[in-house]
């Protein structure tokens, strides 16, 4: 039963299907039982509801241009009936279904949200940067320390990466977390999309590399300059971290 309907279960498809308009469903019908399941409903016959998409299989070897040619009349009986919602040359446009959109094509946004998601990256370690420089710079006394006992510069330089480092992969490490359960809930939410993100590899590899690099160096520059004066370092880092941050920001604005 369909909202108290009784209706005939034809078959059972995979739960990967998608139908030819990559949309996931808890019930197929055929659109002509619509006013069955849902009494009252007008969708197949009020002109100003909402648009509904017909597919066909067209003849092998025929372009899309003549599919819109055959359906000019189809337009013009429209028009006839329906003149005061219909443009002057209006038609039926033809496109492929279930078409994927090909990376050259999609290649500008792309790009776009790459750059976006870059200069997110860029603030957020700009951030971590003015909060590790500080935190180094409160621990001139344990620098001291080590040294007058014999520690090297370059060895507790070293001892900070290795802490960046950690902290990197940490942080990565939940923010992989965090992503899968986002995609996963937001995917849930629209429910009309056939898109089911997940982590591979690739994934993996990239998150890996970015939280090696970043954490490089943007925990490099603070334990370099915690090797010069205190003042100096101080003002020309923190300098630089808070332009590329407001840089960033202004961007992303």
């Amino acid at each position: 039963r369909v909202n108290g309907q009784p209706f005939t279960v034809a078959g059972v498809v995979a739960d990967t299907f998608v139908g030819v308009e990559h949309r996931f469903a808890s019930v197929w019908m055929p659109i002509a039982q619509h006013r069955v399941a849902f009494p009252g409903s007008t969708m197949l016959a009020d002109w100003k509801g909402n648009p509904v998409r017909f597919y066909a299989r067209v003849r092998p070897g025929a372009a899309p241009s003549a599919v819109e040619a055959e359906l000019k009349p189809v337009v013009r009986e429209l028009a006839t009936s329906h003149p005061e919602d219909l443009w002057k040359d209006e038609w039926l446009s033809v496109h492929p279904a279930g078409r994927y959109v090909s990376f050259a094509e999609a290649g500008v946004g792309v790009a776009l949200i790459g750059a976006l998601v870059g200069l997110v990256l860029v603030a957020a370690c700009m951030n971590l940067g003015l909060l590790v420089l500080a935190r180094t710079l409160g621990r001139e006394r344990e620098f001291a320390i080590r040294l007058s006992v014999g520690a090297t510069r370059g060895r507790i330089v070293r001892q900070l990466l290795t802490e960046h480092l950690l902290l990197g992969a940490l942080g990565a490490a939940t923010a992989c977390v965090i992503a899968t359960r986002i995609s996963t809930a937001v995917m849930s939410t629209i429910g009309s999309s056939g898109l089911r993100p997940h982590f591979n590899a690739r994934a993996l590899l990239v998150a890996a590399a970015l939280a090696v690099v970043s954490s490089l160096i943007f925990g490099f520059a603070p334990a370099w300059q915690s090797m010069r004066p205190a003042a100096e370092r101080w003002m020309r880092l923190r300098s630089v971290l808070v332009g590329l941050q407001v840089a960033a920001a202004s961007a992303l604005l």
